[in-house]
């Protein structure tokens, strides 16, 4: 019901109110109309706390809802005393808002143009959604305005429930009639959208609302959305598959009614079979589109046709205007659908201005008719005839045909029969597996758990694996690793290509069985050599690691190669890498950027977080903080957690742009917050969606143990759910509280064992501190020999603070023959890689060799020559805040000065 309010909140205007109904608070700690607490803030950083005010008239409440493009509040119009819908203008990958703030802003310079342009559509689509504000069958909007740098449009509150919402809850499909009476309505609303040469674009379920009062309203229109999409490469695909056209896809595909006609035939296909359409690429190249009168018996042939015609993938071959569907909808029983009129001529395009210029230049141009693709009707076998006997001239009755003969004709009906019959049972458990993909992707997991179970009861293998990944995931089952296991190996063995790539995770990852890389390569490796392209990349992931198999880069290589060859993203992206690393091939930087320029262009995030590191680091290109903390963004934005990771460190340390210490924590905590799938999801890239949820609690629990109050006790939270994640570096932290008693009762024995776990992660740094332990003799007997060999290993791990501490061994003679070569050797390779105490040393190395004794002109200039080395690494370690080295430098500064004299 659109508009309501209670007769008693008209006459409270100023009460207070629940944010999460708009009802009067009754002041208890939880609203008893609607179960909203109190206490409730907003569910993310990005929304408007609720009770914020807009405009002096507007009170923001909960979030109804959030697309790519806006937020929609549920609010309260303080002058009307009603309910209302607020929706903001927010473009999630180009924009950002302060923790608790209202502000919006564009995420980088670049941005600010799409942003603006993006605002200025989202304004214009209110405007225009205006003028229909006496249809019945569109969302009215009762104002819009600017504030916060972004812009709102106040509409009219619905009560009731998306179309989406009405089939979930009558078991995925909805009578033909019902369903037609529906999609009229929503064909009289676009018939009014296209008058005003506006299109929708996303006609869909979840976008059509069914009110408690009886109209039906369109929700959403898309005009933002485009805009924003035409202007950034990295927005201009936001569709819903099944339900968009192939124009949609192309960024010069020629749209017009014929476009949201599409989306209204898949809506209505849906609604009737309870089977989302095939997307419109898949179809384009395998079309298994399947008469929806196959699914529901009872709908009228013409309704068949219709439908069929709407859903056309050649644009020509669609209906032209919501009229001519309406009316093929309408006919009656055994009414053929109209021919399609030929397109009007094209106007001269100097003729037209604004939005009705680019409208009529979509429209396609006449080309050759392409009959829509047939769907043989279901196959129904014919009954078996047995001829009549034929009597021999002269014989008066008949004889019997011979045994053998009688033999082979019983053989021929038996197979026949049998194909029949296994031919029957495998339409009908292709459709449970059709039926339980539906069900699905719309969240009715438990009824999608039946469907894949009668389909794998009958070993369909895709019926396997689904109901493999239902365990796996947990969903409309309990979480069971060993059962997932069980049906992906049952699904392997028919054939399943990504039954085969779930195994290898689950060995991989040690979900239900024990951790195994040499099991998970030799199931990458079947998927991989049955086409499989996520098994290709994950079987160059362990090749790039040399996890289970033998570090090989050149196998990587090969791999990541053969996976971006299948269409891989990831597999473009990573083979830009090992370009970038010089890992495999020679390093090329314009390679890499080239690469990471064409796996962004499909969409991939991970890409445009490794081209922020090019700007980064100047690899290839001019050093750009600005530009590659730009890159970090839109990679953050679209959720990926290491540019979340490395966003968070610019603003902490103010590299390409403001300090911003607020902005810092906030995306540690997102990157935190992002889900990190338990089974395989071949959307998600789970190696770095796991490694930067857990990089991001290490770096939060860092920010709490630092901070200037510290709190080593959250900071110990943090470092633990880290370290449950894997990450090594937390577990060295670990080590060091219990080592220094932080948070934590000091305990060297639960230092070293955390230390030890950290070690087997690869932790350098918890390395060097295996090897103090045993060189000082902390909880363990002093053993300089087993001190010495930790440090190898974090040394040969980057750890420069091992290289300048195997150093001292070897300049003391601790468990070594004392080695003042050696000892050099590891000081200088400990400076190089940053150690202020290795440039220390270092220089005192050089200072203790250098000749004092000869007093010659040239003996002395040989002298002042080898101090200035020294000085100049004793400045650098003084400039990095190195103690030793601050106290040291004024005696070396004097030594010089005497020699020179």
């Amino acid at each position: 019901m659109e508009n309501t309010w209670t007769p008693a909140n008209r006459d409270i205007p100023d009460a207070s109110l629940c944010m999460g109904c708009m009802s009067p608070d009754t002041g208890a700690p939880v609203c008893p109309y609607c179960g909203w607490h109190r206490a409730s803030g907003a569910t993310s950083v990005l929304h408007l706390p609720p009770g914020s005010m807009l405009a002096n008239s507007y009170v923001v409440g909960k979030v109804l809802g959030q697309g790519g493009f806006g937020i929609t509040y549920l609010g309260y119009d303080r002058q009307l005393r009603r309910k209302v819908a607020i929706k903001e203008y927010f473009p999630q990958v180009i924009a950002s808002r302060m923790p608790g703030g209202a502000t919006v802003t564009a995420t980088g310079v670049r941005a600010q143009d799409d942003f603006a342009s993006g605002l200025e559509s989202f304004l214009n689509e209110g405007r225009t959604l205006a003028l229909f504000g006496d249809h019945p069958c569109i969302v009215s909007v009762l104002n819009l305005f600017e504030a916060n740098q972004t812009g709102y449009l106040i509409m009219g509150y619905l009560e009731g429930m998306t179309l989406a919402q009405a089939l979930g809850a009558s078991g995925g499909r909805l009578p033909y009639e019902t369903a037609r009476e529906i999609m009229l309505r929503v064909l009289d609303g676009l018939r009014e959208v296209h008058s005003q040469s506006m299109l929708h674009r996303d006609i869909s379920p979840d976008n059509i609302y069914l009110t408690r009062q009886g109209p039906v309203k369109i929700l959403d229109f898309g005009a933002a959305r485009i805009t924003v999409g035409e202007r950034s490469q990295s927005l201009s695909v936001v569709l819903k598959d099944g339900y968009a056209p192939e124009e949609q896809y192309r960024r010069n595909g020629a749209q017009g009614p014929w476009t949201d006609i599409y989306g209204v035939a898949a809506t209505l296909y849906r609604t009737v079979t309870g089977i989302t359409p095939q997307p419109a690429l898949d179809r384009l190249a395998d079309d298994r589109l399947v008469r929806p009168s196959v699914y529901c018996p009872n709908l009228p042939p013409a309704a068949d046709a219709a439908i069929l015609k709407g859903l056309a993938l050649n644009a020509m071959m669609r209906y032209r205007s919501v009229d001519q569907f309406q009316q093929d909808l309408m006919a009656p029983a055994g009414a053929q659908p109209q021919p399609i009129p030929n397109p009007p001529p094209q106007p001269d395009p100097r003729r037209q201005t604004g939005q009705m210029q680019a409208f009529r230049q979509d429209i396609p141009k006449p080309g050759p008719a392409i009959p829509p693709p047939y769907v043989p009707p279901p196959y129904v076998p014919p009954p078996v005839v047995v001829p009549p006997a034929v009597t021999p001239p002269g014989t008066s009755a008949r004889k019997p045909r011979s045994q053998a003969f009688g033999i082979v004709v019983g053989l021929v009906l038996v197979v026949v029969l049998f194909a029949v019959v296994m031919g029957g049972r495998s339409l009908l458990y292709s459709h449970y597996e059709s039926e339980g993909e539906t069900n699905y992707r719309n969240g009715n997991y438990a009824k999608a758990r039946e469907d894949f179970q009668k389909a794998a009861d009958a070993g369909n293998p895709v019926g396997e694996m689904s109901l493999g990944r239902l365990y796996a995931k947990g969903e409309g089952a309990t979480q069971d690793f060993t059962q997932a296991r069980q049906w992906y190996e049952k699904a392997a063995a028919h054939g399943n290509t990504e039954a085969m790539d779930n195994l290898g995770f689950l060995y991989e990852n040690g979900f239900g069985v024990t951790q195994d890389y040499k099991e998970a390569a030799k199931w990458y490796r079947k998927a991989a050599d049955a086409g499989n392209a996520d098994g290709m990349i994950r079987l160059g992931l362990l090749y790039h690691d040399g996890s289970g198999v033998e570090q090989n880069d050149e196998q990587a290589r090969q791999w990541y190669e053969k996976s971006a060859d299948a269409g891989s993203t990831r597999g473009i992206s990573n083979l830009g890498n090992l370009y970038q690393e010089g890992r495999g091939v020679g390093r090329d930087y314009e390679h890499a950027r080239k690469l990471y320029d064409k796996a962004i262009a499909a969409g991939s995030v991970a890409a445009m977080t490794l081209m922020g590191s090019l700007y980064d680091n100047g690899y290839g290109v001019q050093q750009d903080p600005a530009q590659a903390r730009q890159w970090y963004e839109k990679a953050a934005m679209g959720g990926d957690p290491p540019a979340m990771n490395t966003l968070g460190d610019m603003f902490g340390n103010g590299r390409g742009g403001p300090r911003n210490t607020d902005q810092q924590f906030a995306w540690y905590m997102k990157a935190s917050k992002t889900l990190v799938p338990r089974a395989v999801d071949i959307n998600l890239n789970e190696r770095r969606v796991s490694q930067g949820r857990a990089t991001a609690m290490l770096s939060i629990g860092d920010i709490y143990r630092t901070q200037s109050t510290p709190n080593p006790t959250l900071a110990r939270e943090w470092y633990e759910a880290s370290a449950a994640e894997g990450n090594g570096e937390a577990m060295a932290r670990m080590g060091q509280l219990y080592l220094d008693g932080e948070g934590v009762p000091k305990d060297n024995g639960k230092a070293r064992q955390w230390y030890e776990k950290a070690a087997s992660h690869g932790s350098a740094a918890a390395m060097n501190d295996l090897g103090l332990m045993y060189t000082q003799g902390r909880d363990v007997d002093q053993d300089y020999q087993k001190g010495r060999q930790w440090f190898e290993k974090a040394a040969e791990g980057g750890n420069e603070t091992a290289m300048s501490n195997l150093g001292q061994m070897y300049l003391q003679g601790m468990g070594v023959p004392a080695d003042k070569v050696k000892a050099k050797q590891w000081f200088e390779k400990a400076a190089n890689a940053g150690s202020t105490d290795g440039m220390f040393y270092l220089a005192v190395r050089i200072e203790d060799e250098t000749d004092m004794t000869n007093k010659s002109p040239l003996g002395r200039l040989q002298a002042v020559q080898q101090l200035e080395v020294a000085r100049q690494w004793v400045q650098k370690a003084a400039d990095l805040g190195n103690l030793k080295a601050k106290a040291g430098l004024p005696a070396l500064d004097k030594e010089i000065q005497s020699l020179k004299n």
